[in-house]
């Protein structure tokens, strides 16, 4: 089974979040914090609206090149609650693997869970030389269709190429578009596939990363 879900951040502060779970998405990623300093000012908003409508919650990190410990202090003031996992969003201005790995490892001393990494292909391979992902969360791939719509209509199904891992790494969630039409918004769209228990295991505080 395919299960949809979109992720925001403080750009998306008039969400209806009522609305996106009634149009059948399962799963919220929202956007707690950047580096050392940068906290989301929709953020606990939009996770306590998240977690209201029963959808499965994760909260997220962007990675700077700044010191692992600090980017993680910042983080832990503004979402102590290790029963929701995290995913690190690694990207432009986030530096190469080893600040990933450190980052990375610095939530987990801390009993946080990572769920996930956001790392595009293109970033792994054009900008941090490809580099063994291995040992790592799953991925959060990003690779978009043409067009904008519904993501179920968008959604280029469970065997497309997009799946493929790269790095000795797995592809756990699918961005396949940031022009899904959510909510009466346009929004980054992504995809599960497989069953609801696994979907659960992905967003609990202790499920596996495998």
């Amino acid at each position: 089974m395919t299960y949809y879900g979109i992720d925001i951040s403080g750009w998306q502060a008039e969400i209806d979040l009522d609305e996106v779970a009634r149009e059948g998405f399962s799963y919220v990623l929202v956007k707690a914090t950047q580096g050392s300093d940068y906290v989301s000012p929709q953020y606990s908003t939009q996770r306590d609206a998240t977690l209201a409508t029963g959808m499965f919650f994760g909260t997220y990190h962007y990675v700077s090149q700044e010191d692992a410990g600090i980017q993680v202090d910042n983080h832990e003031r503004v979402e102590p609650n290790r029963s929701y996992p995290v995913m690190l969003d690694h990207e432009a201005g986030s530096g190469d693997i080893s600040t990933l790995r450190a980052v990375c490892a610095e939530f987990q001393s801390r009993a946080y869970r990572v769920n996930l990494v956001y790392l595009p292909q293109w970033y792994w391979r054009d900008h941090i030389g490809s580099p063994d992902l291995t040992g790592l969360p799953p991925l959060a791939a990003s690779n978009y269709v043409n067009g904008t719509g519904y993501a179920s209509v968008l959604y280029p199904g469970d065997d497309d190429y997009r799946w493929t891992g790269y790095g000795g790494n797995t592809v756990a969630i699918l961005q396949f578009s940031d022009r899904g039409q959510v909510a009466g918004l346009t929004l980054d769209v992504s995809a599960f596939r497989g069953d609801g228990t696994q979907l659960a295991e992905l967003f609990s505080a202790g499920g596996s990363t495998g």
